[in-house]
């Protein structure tokens, strides 16, 4: 099944059904915050691929919120815990932290997270959860907060729940919000005062799950590719070959040039490799032995001088060129 596998229904409510429970007062206040006294129960119908989906998403959605909370708090600690498992995202990593400092960002789409794992018992086991208790069961909403809460990483003075990282959560989520008020708490009856965990403790708390889950080879392996394509994007360039070549605003020539390496270099992939033996020293020597080789000259030009439409479509299609 192809798009999205979640549908939602709406079963109505008979007359009087919650008052047969023992909950009459209940239904008429919900009754009355509705225009026509109707009320519904919402039903959510997942598709699953395979047995394996279907444990995941029959663990993620039971006991109400309980996933969101869950998911709240590997949050805390710099993972991504959802009803496909627990992840990383690749981007956290001392290169990325580097490039922020720096003003430059990797965006998430070329960065997918990493798959931790996809078992919720290898994940309750790293998280310092009891699958027994799970199991077991919960009578009241404050035992299922204390068993959220019991994870070796719930730090309730260093617990957040929005901000930067965090995504924002529907009003209607009362448990979620019960729970949030419930970490709260538990951080004034400890006296501590509110803070957060640094870059440093979360690159900490991810180099252990990464280790944890055997994924840390991987993790440097990406991360240092990653590293190698941004550097790679900065050296190659329409604008820095511009600059090497002292080409001004000779837009032609930087394509001839680019064109040229690219031809001698075997394409993009014998740029990359260039890059990777030398650096961007190699990459500027080629460029400007390129040059030589085609007799194109050096070219002076005022900063205000005027950039013919040609020449201005030519900079902006050349500028963005880079190895992908």
């Amino acid at each position: 099944m192809d798009g999205n596998r979640t549908s939602n229904f709406a079963v109505p409510i008979a007359v009087g059904e919650w008052t047969t429970l023992g909950h009459e007062p209940e239904e008429k206040e919900a009754r009355r915050l509705t225009q026509d006294g109707d009320i519904y129960y919402q039903v959510d119908v997942n598709v699953c691929s395979d047995k394996a989906e279907f444990e995941r998403m029959v663990f993620y959605h039971s006991y109400g919120d309980l996933g969101m909370i869950m998911g709240l708090l590997a949050r805390n600690v710099g993972l991504t815990l959802g009803e496909k498992g627990l992840k990383v995202r690749a981007e956290n990593n001392n290169f990325s932290i580097d490039l922020q400092n720096q003003g430059l960002q990797l965006p998430d789409p070329p960065n997918p997270p990493i798959e931790l794992s996809q078992s919720f018992n290898e994940i309750l086991e790293f998280m310092g959860w009891s699958m027994d208790t799970w199991k077991a069961g919960f009578l009241t909403k404050r035992e299922i907060f204390e068993w959220a809460g019991s994870t070796r990483f719930f730090n309730p003075g260093q617990f957040r729940s929005h901000g930067e990282g965090f995504r924002k959560v529907k009003t209607d989520r009362k448990m979620y919000a019960e729970f949030v008020q419930w970490a709260g708490e538990k951080t004034a009856l400890a006296g501590e005062k509110k803070g957060r965990r640094t870059e440093e403790q979360l690159q900490e708390l991810r180099g252990l799950a990464l280790v944890h889950f055997n994924k840390k080879d991987l993790f440097d392996t990406l991360a240092r590719e990653r590293e190698q394509r941004a550097g790679l994007k900065q050296a190659w360039s329409g604008s820095r070959v511009r600059d090497w070549a002292e080409l001004g605003n000779y837009w032609k020539g930087v394509k001839l040039i680019m064109d040229a390496v690219r031809e001698r270099l075997g394409g993009d992939e014998g740029v990359t490799k260039l890059y990777e033996k030398e650096g961007e020293d190699g990459i500027k020597r080629v460029v400007l032995e390129e040059k030589k080789r085609l007799s194109i000259s050096s070219v002076v030009r005022e900063e205000s001088a005027d950039i013919t439409s040609v020449e201005g479509n030519l900079a902006r299609d050349i500028t963005n060129l880079s190895v992908t």
